[in-house]
Formats: structure tokens, sequence, C-alpha cells
């Protein structure tokens, strides 16, 4: 890759092929498998990050996430990006067991899975500052948060370090910086999409599911708050 093949993907989108055969082998029936055990891994972080009096929530978003992704066909199977949600998702659980036990271990496994997923497309990147959102919305200790920082970052330098080891293993690291500073610039200048294509292309149907949830949790508000103002009238 990069020095005799022009790729186009970053280091770490091999990994999911690698991981793939090293578990279920080489034919169509193990990337089958492997896509289930993709699925399965983002349910089973649905559920853990659910609490236990929402795991009706979990069991319909599982439900609901294996019904959109099924009805992309098999062509989506074992795809990058779903391995790098699998990633992700697993990422916010680990996170979510470091805030609920006062922990900094578990941040670690954030960063790795961050990281991880950052070696396959770079957009991913924002996600890395999930720790400073949530301790926007939800402070706690200054101290033990620097801590969950400082190890978020170690779990993220690790894949990172390790595509680069890797690229020098196999004498392709120049050829990589090269790709990433010449080609894809000269790629990317030959056509630009439209903001009009990009919008369009970018609509997926949980966005209209998700304007759905907000105009119910909004209309609940207001009719709660409703509900709310009349009770001391009725009372008086």
């Amino acid at each position: 890759p990069y020095r005799t093949i022009q790729e186009m993907n970053l280091p770490g989108g091999y990994l999911p092929d690698w991981i793939m055969q090293c578990l279920f082998g080489a034919s169509s029936l193990a990337w089958r498998f492997y896509d289930l055990a993709l699925v399965a891994t983002i349910s089973g972080s649905m559920f853990f990050i659910a609490r236990r009096s929402e795991r009706f929530a979990a069991l319909w978003a599982s439900c609901l996430f294996m019904l959109i992704h099924a009805r992309d066909g098999m062509r989506e199977a074992g795809e990058r990006d779903l391995f790098a949600s699998a990633l992700l998702i697993a990422g916010v659980a680990a996170w979510l067991w470091a805030r609920r036990h006062n922990r900094v271990g578990p941040a670690f496994l954030f960063g790795l899975a961050a990281g991880a997923a950052l070696s396959v497309k770079p957009t991913f990147l924002f996600f890395c500052l999930l720790p400073v959102v949530d301790q926007l919305i939800s402070p706690s200790e200054r101290g033990l948060f620097l801590r969950r920082c400082a190890v978020v970052l170690a779990g993220v330098a690790c894949p990172l370090l390790a595509c680069i080891l890797w690229l020098a293993s196999i004498r392709s690291l120049s050829d990589f910086v090269y790709t990433v500073r010449v080609l894809v610039p000269y790629h990317a200048s030959l056509g630009h999409a439209t903001w009009s294509f990009l919008l369009y292309n970018s609509v997926s149907p949980m966005f209209l599911l998700l304007a759905l949830w907000l105009a119910i949790e909004v209309l609940n508000h207001l009719l709660s708050r409703q509900a709310e103002i009349s009770l001391p009238d009725a009372a008086v």
C-alpha cells in the first residue's frame, strides 16, 4: 500500500479486513459472520449505554439499526464505516463506564476506540472531543477530568503510532506522506461537489426519525409545563 498500490484510504482501513480474515477466514460466509459480529457489538454497546430502566430503548435502537443496515443489502456488509461505528459506540460505552463509576481506566478504552476509528477515516477526529463536550454539559472534578483527558490522548495515540510503525516496517511511510500531501489534494481539486449535492446526499432516514423524536420531546415538555401551570389554578 502507498508504495506499489495507490491507496486512497488511511492505513487503519486494512485493520477490519485483517481482523475478519483472522477470525472467520476469507470466504463469503466469513464476511457475513464478520458483519453480524459488528452489528452484535453495536447492539451490545447500546445495552451497556442504557441503564436498567432503559432496556426497551436499547432494544428498540438495536432493532432499528439492524433494519436500516439490512436495508442497504450485502454490498454494505462489513464496510469500514460500520467497523468505525462499532468502535465509536463501544467507546461511548467505555466513557460512560468511566463517568458512572468515577474511574480513569475505562477512558483509555474510549481513546483506543477513537484512535482506531481515526486511523480509518480522519473525520472521526471530532469524536475525540466528546470528553470536553461532556465536561461542559456535566462538569466533574477538574483533576479527574484532566487525568481522563491524558488517558484518552494516550489511547488515541496507540493506534496512530501502530499505523506509523506498520508503514515504516513495509517501507511505505514516505509514500504515505506523499499521498497525503500531493496526490490527495490533487484528486480533490479535479472536481468539487456543490453544496446542494452534499446536502442532498447527507440526508438519512435516521434524520427524519430524529426530527420526529425531537418534535415529540418538545411537545411532551410543553404539555408537562402547561399541566404544572394549570394545577395551582385548579387547586385555588
